[in-house]
């Protein structure tokens, strides 16, 4: 809720809104981050894991910058990302990625739709679901997982025809939103947006209904 208070004072509740919002913080290349800015910015560059101590490699961006001053934003956030996963390399647990947020809304309505095919099959599949989120890729927050991965698992797990299809419309969502991803090899089923799901109601946070705008207009936190 801070941030999108600070997002909406200086873009004027979004008639001026930045081309390209970064965040050299861990843990932020979420669809929930993404969904809360989406109004207020163009592009988002984040890490769906932890980032380390040096982050982003400004040196090389910049200076990218100061040579291509007429670059377009998706080029700027595409080039972090690239420059990124170059100064750390691919062996590792880093990830980055940039999303276009004008495609962030399609990515809530599908998750919605997904959720609700969901709850409706657990009486049947409740043991499909629990299998595929111990499947999915996690990141230094356990609770926060590879959205993309995890439907990809549920579309191999539950026989359902309907979920599948929900599942792949969130995958094609994803796809439209994420123009440039990069992950190293201890996280390779990163696609570039992780989601809030707490392995166990007993780490689940009651506060996330109340202050994320997208538990509050999806049915993901149901």
């Amino acid at each position: 809720p801070d941030l999108q208070a600070a997002l909406t004072t200086i873009t004027s509740g979004g008639v001026d809104p930045i081309d390209v919002l970064g965040f050299d913080a861990c843990l932020m290349a979420m669809v929930e981050v993404n969904y809360e800015i989406f109004p207020y910015a163009s592009y988002a560059v984040a890490s769906e894991e932890s980032v380390p101590n040096d982050g982003w490699d400004y040196l090389s961006t910049l200076s990218w910058l100061v040579a291509n001053p007429l670059s377009t934003p998706a080029q700027l956030a595409s080039t972090i990302v690239s420059d990124y996963m170059n100064f750390y390399g691919v062996g590792g647990f880093e990830t980055h990625s940039a999303a276009d947020l004008s495609q962030i809304s399609a990515i809530a309505t599908a998750v919605t739709t997904f959720a609700i095919d969901l709850i409706n099959a657990i009486p049947l599949y409740q043991n499909n679901m629990i299998d595929a989120r111990s499947q999915t890729e996690e990141y230094m927050d356990r609770d926060y997982v590879d959205l993309y991965h995890f439907a990809q698992l549920i579309q191999v797990v539950i026989p359902d025809v309907g979920i599948q299809t929900d599942a792949q419309n969130v995958m094609n969502a994803i796809t439209a939103a994420v123009i440039s991803e990069g992950h190293g090899a201890l996280n390779p089923d990163s696609h570039g947006l992780s989601i809030y799901f707490p392995f166990g109601g007993s780490n689940y946070l009651p506060s996330y209904e109340t202050e994320t705008e997208f538990a509050q207009d999806t049915m993901w936190d149901e």
